[in-house]
């Protein structure tokens, strides 16, 4: 059988998107062994510690003092897919989150839930690039699709109710942005830009007022006034490869004097704007791009 074409259109590339197909095998290797989930079915990743300690926050507290040497760390509670996903990453700088199946049989729906739970995972290793790298394998996923989740904000929300099955994928964005994140936070920035610049009259009505999506609500009501009538007819922001939704810039809010992101603010590393007496911390997180 033939390998179906992937889910992409020449020239609308962000160049991150991959097949999970063509992810790196990382069975075998040197140093730090991580076991996700529990015996029987634990999968076992063997990964070096400098790679493994420059994409995570958590892991990089974990090896500590022992970061040269061999060590276990269980993550029994982790989903062992969303962890192949992370771990191919840090190796490759590619986020492989679509499958086969998904093109042959017309479910392209199903690649959301495994970037969100890839992102609640990214979320839990403290892991910035992971994150970074995750948004941008939705925006191309958007730009090479043309299509557009309707009720994405779910989890970003804290108390949103539970949805129907058929829009669960679509949900999730949404309540992962407002769920596991402050205000002002770049994953809802993307959120709420969705819903500006592409959600129809029938796709708000897919989401009931109520109380638990308020916050939600009111960031897209002071997004629309920010936004003027010509820049709604143009392309979205979402649609075009930036730093606008990531965090690694969120120190500096993500957005240049007039509110976007620059396109070249990856390119050395370096932002000739930022002040040099601004805090250490920002200034020594890189873009995900950056580091392959």
């Amino acid at each position: 059988m033939m390998d179906p074409e992937p889910p992409a259109h020449r020239g609308t590339s962000f160049g991150v998107r991959a097949s999970a197909d063509h992810r790196v095998d990382l069975s075998l290797g040197p140093n730090v062994t991580v076991i996700v989930r529990p015996p029987p079915g634990e999968w076992h990743f063997v990964i070096h510690n400098e790679i493994l300690c420059r994409h995570s926050e958590f892991f990089e507290s974990q090896l500590g003092e022992h970061w040269g040497e061999e060590k276990c760390i269980r993550l029994e509670e982790e989903d062992p897919n969303a962890f192949d996903m992370f771990a191919s990453f840090i190796y490759t700088g590619r986020v492989h989150s679509w499958v086969d199946w998904d093109i042959l049989y017309d479910r392209p729906e199903r690649e959301w839930g495994r970037l969100l739970r890839a992102w609640r995972l990214a979320d839990q290793l403290r892991s910035t690039s992971f994150k970074d790298a995750l948004v941008d394998t939705m925006c191309e996923k958007m730009l090479q699709e043309r299509k557009y989740p309707t009720i994405l904000y779910v989890e970003a929300y804290p108390h949103t109710s539970a949805v129907k099955e058929d829009t669960r994928y679509a949900t999730t964005l949404y309540a992962e942005a407002y769920r596991r994140t402050s205000a002002g936070a770049p994953l809802r920035r993307l959120a709420v830009d969705i819903a500006v610049w592409r959600w129809s009259a029938k796709a708000f009505e897919l989401v009931p007022f109520d109380d638990s999506r308020d916050e939600f609500f009111h960031d897209i009501a002071v997004r629309r006034q920010e936004v003027s009538p010509e820049e709604l007819k143009g392309r979205p922001p979402f649609l075009s490869p930036s730093c606008r939704y990531h965090e690694h810039c969120e120190g500096e809010n993500g957005e240049g004097e007039d509110g976007e992101k620059g396109e070249d603010e990856h390119g050395d590393g370096e932002d000739e704007h930022m002040d040099e007496d601004e805090d250490e911390d920002s200034k020594k997180i890189p873009c995900y791009r950056t580091m392959f």
